[in-house]
């Protein structure tokens, strides 16, 4: 639904859904992912003249399960800040949302011989490059959140 608020406009899903406390946020689909949002559209400041002035091409988007929030105010064109401010998005959860790690990293009694998970291996150069995520894949946040979260499970050691 959208509501006016003065200069500001407010898109928010009206369907959302339980989250568990460790949702895998990252894996889901753009429109899942997006149904979890709030969305408000603002006017910069800043340089850009008289058309900048004059619309709320700002966006800001503010993921309502972890309170995640990513501004872009850089492009003239409402469209393009909603997919960048997006896209931010989802690098901010990723190094801001911690889970429990795939394994124990400082139980010395379990097999060192651990699978790295498959987020982990799709971003590491140690795998194929034609098979390898880049990091404008948009699942690359997910490899560097489980990095992360086992850095910080064996206390970044």
């Amino acid at each position: 639904t959208w509501s006016g608020a003065g200069s500001r406009s407010v898109a928010q899903c009206t369907g959302r859904q339980e989250v568990p406390e460790y949702s895998d946020y990252l894996i889901l689909s753009e429109e899942d992912l997006w149904n979890q949002c709030q969305m408000e559209t603002f006017r910069a400041s800043g340089p850009g003249g008289q058309h900048r002035n004059k619309t709320d091409t700002a966006v800001r988007v503010r993921h309502l399960p972890t309170g995640t929030t990513a501004t872009a105010t850089e492009q003239r064109s409402q469209k393009q800040n909603r997919s960048k401010a997006f896209e931010r998005l989802r690098w901010k959860i990723a190094l801001s949302v911690r889970r429990p790690p795939p394994f124990n990293p400082i139980d010395s009694s379990s097999d060192s011989n651990y699978d790295i998970p498959d987020e982990l291996a799709a971003i590491l150069p140690t795998r194929a490059k034609r098979k390898r995520l880049g990091a404008k894949h948009y699942l690359y946040p997910l490899g560097i959140q489980v990095l992360l979260d086992i850095l910080v499970a064996s206390n970044l050691s």
